[in-house]
């Protein structure tokens, strides 16, 4: 469960190992940089890129991997099915996520600056927000606050904009805690806008304003 982008690079590849592909999306062209309430610049990216919720990227793949004779299976792994797994198979990926690791793993200090997080993370996918021009990853940087992120997403709903709050753990941009349910993780996404996103504030249409689906709250290291 994340947010994510396939620039250039990473789509050259996807051809080159023949992964699914994605008919007529919109692609992203372009980064707007805004530090507070002043648009720095509109940079064209060298290559388009494209955002696919990942839940429906990697159906469409396991799909298309099925189809082409890979098999799968499906069933829940704990520490101990780990080390059979080990045994089992010449590669094994612990990709668990945020709920932490089924396998230890050291520490490399030289690598961890940070003992604690330095960003808390709120992500949701919405509709009702008009597009920025050109069609592009916006990021909006609010300096001692923390930063927001958005991102014209294809989801299994359709297209979807993804409203990346990324706050300073305490700052008057971490008002997040305590959210129950999706009403009240829509009205304070929008309040937010509100507060200190105006400009993306002002493409939200009030009527349609919805979230698709929350994907998390978390920590940044």
């Amino acid at each position: 469960m994340s947010t994510q982008v396939h620039f250039g690079p990473t789509r050259n590849r996807e051809t080159r190992f023949n992964m699914p592909k994605w008919g007529e999306q919109p692609l992203i062209k372009s980064i707007h940089i805004t530090i507070g309430n002043q648009k720095l610049f509109v940079g064209k990216l060298q290559e388009p890129a494209l955002s696919v919720d990942q839940r429906l990227y990697y159906s469409h793949s396991i799909k298309d991997l099925i189809e082409k004779g890979v098999s799968f299976r499906l069933e829940k792994v704990d520490k101990e099915s780990v080390e059979v797994l080990i045994d089992e198979f010449d590669l094994v990926i612990d990709c668990t996520g945020k709920n932490g690791s089924l396998l230890p793993f050291s520490t490399e200090e030289d690598l961890s600056l940070f003992k604690t997080p330095q960003r808390k993370c709120i992500v949701g996918y919405f509709t009702g927000i008009k597009a920025d021009t050109p069609l592009g990853v916006g990021v909006t940087v609010l300096p001692g606050l923390g930063e927001m992120f958005e991102i014209p997403a294809v989801t299994e709903h359709g297209p979807a904009t993804i409203m990346f709050v990324m706050a300073i753990p305490n700052s008057d941009l971490d008002v997040f805690k305590g959210i129950k349910s999706a009403k009240e993780f829509t009205l304070k996404m929008r309040s937010t806008a509100q507060q200190f996103f105006p400009e993306i504030y002002n493409r939200i249409d009030g009527k349609n304003f919805a979230y698709v689906m929350k994907i998390a709250f978390f920590k940044l290291p």
